[in-house]
């Protein structure tokens, strides 16, 4: 498994070269974080401890009361849920609840609630996906959970960080593709050797890879129109002949 150490060494690659690409970073993210230290692997580890970092991706506060989260419950088979809630507090939240062995809490819930909706339709035939905008992991958790596909995971430095601690604890034994494997051959092309991919905005795709599903449930509404542009020129360059785009 990855480490923390090299987490953060690969956090600090992307930093050195952001200057160049500040137009990334919306005026809510500018907000969101501006003054939080994600260079402390304390912080990491309790990310979702008060949202200390994922405050602005993390919604785990709503529904806060024990019964409602449970009572969310029962919208769902029961055998999907034990597979699909997770049975680590992955952050170390304190708006998750234990119920039965599986921690659950809205940031939690609602993923669940989309990938159940559409899952029958978009993912059966799905070998790549690919996320903008993917906040700590929440909904790939579920998808790379479920079915044997590649996951493309783009975002912000901050954002990346959280995502790539998230998912290699709950994956221990998957391959991550991280910035510093894209700084070895500046051009993603060969999926061949990894499992999951999390990058930032500006790295660049060879043109022939074609991707089955894209991805952005509630990001594009925070960018600038360039910005969306740009993921719109890339979705359509990039999509499979009957790719789905999901927004």
């Amino acid at each position: 498994m990855i480490t923390n150490k090299k987490l953060f060494e690969i956090y600090n690659l992307t930093q050195k070269v952001f200057f160049k690409h500040k137009n990334q970073k919306s005026i809510h993210w500018q907000k969101y974080y501006s003054d939080k230290i994600f260079t402390d692997e304390n912080n990491l580890i309790n990310f979702r401890k008060n949202r200390v970092l994922s405050e602005g991706l993390d919604d785990a506060p709503l529904l806060q009361n024990k019964l409602n989260l449970i009572e969310a419950l029962e919208f769902f088979d029961h055998e999907f849920l034990k597979k699909n809630l997770p049975t680590k507090n992955i952050g170390n939240s304190n708006f998750s609840v234990n119920f039965l062995g599986f921690y659950l809490d809205y940031a939690i819930i609602h993923p669940l609630k989309w990938f159940e909706e559409i899952s029958k339709i978009i993912f059966k035939k799905s070998k790549l996906d690919c996320e903008i905008g993917g906040g700590f992991g929440s909904l790939a958790r579920i998808i790379i959970n479920n079915y044997e596909t590649k996951y493309i995971l783009i975002d912000l430095p901050e954002a990346n960080l959280l995502s790539s601690f998230y998912l290699k604890e709950h994956f221990p034994k998957k391959k991550f593709y991280l910035y510093n494997n894209y700084l070895e051959d500046p051009l993603l092309k060969n999926l061949d050797n990894f499992d999951i991919y999390i990058l930032p905005p500006w790295c660049k795709f060879e043109k022939s890879l074609k991707i089955d599903c894209f991805i952005n449930t509630r990001s594009m509404m925070e960018m600038n129109l360039n910005i969306i542009k740009g993921y719109f020129d890339l979705i359509h360059t990039h999509i499979s002949s009957e790719g789905f785009f999901l927004n």
